[in-house]
């Protein structure tokens, strides 16, 4: 499980996130506490629901984008390293 927050929890597999994206291959790899935890607070200022889509797109190939999600988007692209995904936005 990730937490973005006390409010967000977000159910994922570990080989899923680490497969598609370079942020969470290093969270999980053998030099940090992550890859043995089952619970993960990821911290920062980024928008909740807009990471939860990169999450769900990361299990399903869609994510939808329009010019209200669009910035928040990018933003969480930014942070989990996710160059293809910033280049489709």
């Amino acid at each position: 499980e990730l937490s973005t927050s006390s409010q967000y929890v977000i159910r994922a597999h570990k080989i899923v996130l680490s497969c598609c994206s370079p942020y969470f291959e290093k969270m999980f790899g053998e030099h940090f506490s992550e890859k043995d935890q089952t619970f993960v607070y990821i911290g920062g200022e980024f928008d909740h629901i807009a990471f939860e889509q990169i999450i769900i797109f990361f299990y399903t190939g869609i994510l939808e984008i329009d010019s209200y999600n669009a910035i928040e988007l990018l933003q969480v692209a930014d942070i989990l390293l996710l160059e293809q995904t910033r280049s489709s936005l």
